[in-house]
């Protein structure tokens, strides 16, 4: 089965659009707009605002108080998060899976659940203050919020594609010697690969180029031909000829009667006649 989520007449979900924001925000989280934390009279306060968590868009609409632990002796360790939890069941009227809590620990700051809400998980926690709780009240209070930067996650992207781009080049520029390796065994083991019978380069062939008194030869600059290559070589008909023109580059081409390779170039001989007319020939296979 395939659900069309961005095409008409389908729906698109929570879970759907959740996805979507946190691979386009590169799986950032953090604050988008005011959410100020400030704490007095032993009370956590979070001004009205937004932010984003594990592609969760939540607005704090207003002032939201979050109450610190009673603490008759000693001290804790208090980490305020905004805690999601997917287990819970919304309703038209109430909002029910994420709001703020305050996390205890008797020596040092409490672990986050962090579970991977986009693969199965079902909680997801994000830090916002911590502080210390004594009997006299809140202490050492810090603002540990996040703030997202959409700039500092484009850069993130950018320096991700860099790496993944650094590692294709590695691998293509071992793949390439390998081919390159290979190519050169099997042409050491006298095979004609496809690809080298693909290639094709072009002779210019003059009327005045022809020499001696009969057989006429003519040799051509062919850069890539070698001695033992076996190509073979076809008139060529520049586009736009008249019939005209057709007619006098075959005639000048059956002239020739053979021709032998050697190391970037090629000779060609007429035992009758000798062309009357310059054309090229196409050299294939070199």
């Amino acid at each position: 089965m395939v659900n069309g989520i961005t095409f008409s007449e389908q729906l698109i979900t929570s879970t759907n659009f959740a996805h979507f924001m946190y691979t386009f925000l590169n799986h950032a989280n953090g604050i988008t707009k005011g959410c100020e934390v400030s704490h007095a009279n032993g009370t956590v306060y979070v001004q009205k605002g937004y932010f984003m968590e594990f592609g969760r868009m939540v607005q704090v609409v207003g002032t939201e108080e979050i109450e610190s632990p009673d603490v008759l002796s000693g001290q804790l360790y208090c980490t305020v998060v905004f805690e999601i939890d997917l287990t819970q069941v919304n309703t038209v009227e109430e909002f029910k899976q994420g709001y703020f809590k305050t996390l205890t620990g008797t020596e040092t700051y409490p672990e986050l659940i962090k579970q991977d809400l986009d693969n199965g998980g079902t909680k997801y926690q994000m830090s916002w203050c911590q502080y210390v709780k004594k009997t006299d009240g809140i202490s050492e209070f810090r603002d540990i919020r996040e703030i997202l930067n959409l700039e500092s996650v484009w850069d993130s992207v950018a320096g991700q594609n860099t790496e993944y781009k650094k590692e294709f080049d590695q691998y293509f520029a071992k793949q390439k010697a390998e081919v390159e390796r290979m190519i050169a065994e099997l042409e050491s083991q006298g095979y004609l690969l496809l690809s080298t019978a693909r290639r094709t380069q072009t002779a210019t062939l003059t009327a005045e180029g022809w020499q001696g008194e009969g057989p006429y030869t003519q040799t051509a600059d062919v850069p890539d031909v070698k001695e033992n290559d076996t190509p073979v070589a076809k008139e060529q008909i520049p586009k736009g000829a008249t019939k005209e023109n057709e007619k006098a580059i075959r005639k000048a081409a059956a002239c020739i009667s053979y021709f032998e390779t050697g190391n970037g170039m090629v000779t060609f001989t007429c035992i009758g006649k000798k062309p009357a007319t310059d054309f090229q020939v196409v050299i294939k296979g070199v």
